[in-house]
């Protein structure tokens, strides 16, 4: 996220939040969940109710209402899924897995793997 608001002109329109529980980010060009989550709150920290209404004010001032807060198998309190049902959040069980390296030391690229730009014509090629 910060090197997407790196970018000049930050034109994914990336809001960082640092002061809550967990860091708090948001793509706001997109209002989509996949983009706009919450990773590991509760898990160095107990949640508290505060820090659930921290994360949904972080969100609806940058007009964002769709958003994913992922539980983990160590987040605390052990009911942090009932307490966001009780704020009106819905709990799905999806988990997206995502990896990340350091912008100072990057891999050298694979041989043999194509990188392009996929555009909508391209979706039947991708589906098969």
């Amino acid at each position: 996220m910060e090197a997407a608001a790196s970018i000049e002109g930050n034109p994914l329109k990336v809001e960082l939040e640092r002061n809550a529980n967990t860091p708090l980010s948001a793509l706001t060009i997109f209002n989509f969940g996949v983009f706009n989550r919450v990773v590991a709150l509760g898990v160095e920290t107990p949640a508290q109710t505060n820090d659930i209404e921290v994360l949904q004010e972080f969100f609806s001032s940058h007009s964002q209402s769709r958003y994913l807060v992922e539980i983990t198998p160590v987040s605390r309190p052990h009911n942090l899924k009932e307490i966001l049902l009780s704020y009106g959040l819905n709990v799905t069980e999806q988990r997206v897995a995502k990896c990340w390296h350091s912008l100072v030391d990057i891999p050298e690229a694979r041989k043999g793997v194509e990188v392009r730009e996929l555009f909508v014509q391209d979706w039947a090629q991708v589906g098969r």
